[in-house]
């Protein structure tokens, strides 16, 4: 566990929250840092007394539901709620795929593989009649929707229907699972989980698609929140930053889509376009990606499956999880992520750019040397 984990997301927002009240305060008086010192102790307090107040909430007559169970997340958590003693109804795209046969072979006879497309009503509604005709004298205690697909590409490169198939599936398929199991939850009195990304709280170039999809599903748990509060269900959102490496999301099956999409997109594109752009810039994102996941992602996804865990099992889950991955104490993007709404809009920009190499078309003009050059030897 990074030191991210240990320190509540809440202590950032904090200090930015005082130094606001603050202000006023400088103009009266010369003893501002033990006023800020007092009120982060005092705070601190709180949050461990909240902490203390946690306690684990048995798993006797309780089931849960988790979508995306093919490979994974989903597929972990599967193994993880079996194991500690949840009745669970992984669904899976695939019935028969090896992620499901998998999951057979290793848990206990208290799991179901359910058949599950996130993206049809009929598949969903089989999936509910399936649960509410399982569940014997159990509740339905959690749903944990998990499902969800990526994509990449700049917004003038990127097809409108990767921007359709990713809502289809990371949002529009988030309510459509969560509307048909509210009954059995709200029954219960239970728990959704909904997996976001620290991809859901700011902007990254080339990821407008995923991005947007990972916005809205900020929005809509947050109202859910509001909404289920009154029938005593709990909504809490999992924001994991850099963990892509200890998951199949950039595996090569993905990566050999990835690239099948950029050829489409690249042969669809119109002839302005391709004057700027090539090909290989669109490649060298995904390759770029890749690396740097490999490099810098979290080896282990415990941290994740932990979190949900704690949301389904804990007393007082936290409507927020932001999740430090990557090799290192503190992971920049989760901190990014935190500290976005309160850095000038100028100055994220710069630092999002700079990294990106999005402050000039130094980037692009490179590729496109490089075209030029490949063009040239290729006629002679």
């Amino acid at each position: 566990m990074s030191i991210g984990d240990k320190v509540p997301v809440q202590f950032y927002e904090l200090t930015f929250v005082c130094t606001l009240f603050l202000l006023p305060v400088l103009a009266f008086t010369a003893d501002v840092e033990n006023y800020i010192f007092g009120m982060l102790v005092l705070y601190m307090c709180y949050r461990v007394v909240l902490r203390r107040r946690k306690s684990k909430l048995p798993a006797n007559g309780k089931a849960v539901f988790i979508s995306g169970c093919d490979t994974g997340f989903g597929n972990m958590m599967a193994e993880k709620f079996d194991k500690e003693g949840f009745v669970v109804f992984a669904g899976c795209l695939d019935s028969t795929c090896e992620g499901a046969k998998e999951l057979k072979s290793k848990c206990s006879e208290k799991l179901h593989i359910v058949e599950l497309d996130v993206t049809n009503d009929e598949s969903v509604s089989s999936a509910v009649n399936y649960v509410r005709d399982n569940l014997a004298d159990h509740n339905l205690w959690a749903l944990i929707n998990n499902a969800g697909v990526y994509g990449h590409g700049d917004i003038e490169l990127c097809p409108i229907e990767t921007f359709k198939a990713l809502a289809e599936v990371n949002l529009f398929g988030l309510v459509r699972v969560t509307q048909q199991f509210l009954p059995l939850i709200r029954k219960s009195k239970g728990r959704i989980v909904n997996m976001s990304s620290i991809n859901g709280r700011f902007p990254w170039p080339s990821t407008s698609a995923y991005n947007a999809s990972k916005y809205g599903i900020e929005c809509v748990s947050d109202t859910l929140r509001l909404e289920m509060r009154k029938f005593g269900v709990k909504v809490s959102i999992i924001e994991p930053a850099m963990f892509g490496g200890s998951t199949n999301i950039h595996g090569s099956g993905n990566v050999s889509r990835h690239f099948s999409q950029i050829d489409k997109s690249w042969d669809q594109a119109k002839p302005e376009v391709k004057s700027v752009y090539t090909k290989q810039y669109m490649r060298d994102q995904i390759d770029t990606i890749v690396n740097l996941r490999q490099q810098l992602d979290a080896k282990s996804p415990d941290t994740v499956i932990d979190a949900v865990v704690d949301a389904v099992t804990s007393s007082h889950p936290e409507y927020r999880y932001v999740l430090h991955g990557g090799p290192f104490p503190v992971d920049p993007m989760a901190v990014m992520g935190t500290l976005y709404p309160y850095i000038p809009q100028f100055v994220s920009d710069w630092l999002i750019c700079r990294v990106t190499k999005n402050l000039d078309t130094e980037y692009l003009q490179y590729f496109k040397f490089m075209e030029n050059k490949d063009n040239h030897v290729k006629s002679e």
